[in-house]
């Protein structure tokens, strides 16, 4: 089966679900099914949130779904397919705050992401209005990230969760494998993320990236070591933001770490062995991708 949406601006805040096995979930997909929109930037998917309520009001009622935002697409069956289309992350808000959740959350096992932007708002913070004119003006704090923007999860830790995502760009955060969702397999391709914080990406989804997957560390990050180590080749690690090591480094033959003017990788007591290559930054474009390298 297959659902097209077709050019527009979807809007899917209102069908929060309030239910505990979905709470927190705007458009949830629970059977095997093709999702198609009509390109990135033609077809935009989001949901946000500038309600009030108690995030201490534990009862399943709608207002507590409706601010204890988790996710705007919850995969809950196998073999899905999202495809050629913008997913703004969700927006939640807690305890006087915006909080950045997930775009993407997927449990099922056979999961496509194809071609897919996830974008969270202008300069990555929320502010008074959202990138698609939804006038959500608060006195509040602005948004903060939260983890990951897409989530691997799944219903057996024993098993193996087969993902496949490709010509993925993500704005601001990374992707994350849940201890839920076992083994990973599959491959990550063409694919382009944001790190802010350490819960952005694990290192089990770093076991199966593929050729064109550029990391940009945007921040400086407990676990720098841990992405270093376990990048493969094909990778493009991007130190926008000096990073200090807290265990022995050793980055793989074809992973390129790529430099930004003033940047530094600082391994302190430890050892740092780069069997890759080492580049400085030598442009960007608007949205954070690099376009180009200077090789020494």
């Amino acid at each position: 089966d297959t659902l097209v949406f077709d050019a527009g601006i979807y809007d899917v805040t209102e069908t929060v679900s309030p239910h505990h096995t979905y709470q927190g979930s705007a458009f949830i997909i629970d059977k095997s099914i093709t999702v198609t929109g009509a390109g990135v930037g033609q077809t935009i998917i989001y949901a946000d949130y500038a309600n009030g309520g108690s995030v201490s009001d534990v009862s399943n009622t709608e207002e507590t779904a409706k601010v204890n935002q988790q996710n705007t697409i919850t995969i809950r069956a196998d073999n899905v397919t999202i495809q050629d289309m913008t997913v703004q992350v969700m927006i939640s808000y807690a305890s006087g705050a915006f909080y950045i959740n997930k775009a993407i959350e997927a449990y099922g096992d056979n999961t496509t992401i194809s071609n897919v932007d996830i974008v969270s708002n202008t300069n990555g913070v929320r502010a008074t209005n959202d990138i698609y004119g939804k006038d959500i003006t608060t006195t509040t704090s602005p948004a903060k990230t939260a983890g990951a923007s897409l989530m691997i999860n799944g219903d057996d830790a024993e098993g193996t969760t087969n993902i496949i995502i490709e010509n993925v760009n993500i704005e601001t955060g990374g992707i994350q494998a849940q201890s839920a969702a076992g083994t990973l397999a599959g491959e990550i391709t063409n694919t382009t993320m944001s790190l802010l914080n350490e819960n952005d990406i694990s290192t089990n989804v770093l076991g199966i990236t593929g050729s064109n997957v550029e990391i940009n560390l945007d921040a400086a990050l407990d676990n720098a070591a841990d992405i270093l180590n376990a990048a493969k080749s094909g990778t493009t690690i991007y130190v926008n933001v000096s990073q200090s090591l807290d265990k022995d480094t050793t980055v793989s033959e074809g992973v390129t770490v790529a430099l930004a003017t003033g940047a530094t990788i600082d391994a302190g007591e430890h050892s740092y062995t780069n069997n890759g290559t080492t580049v400085p930054i030598q442009d960007e474009d608007s949205l954070g991708l690099r376009s180009e390298l200077e090789t020494d």
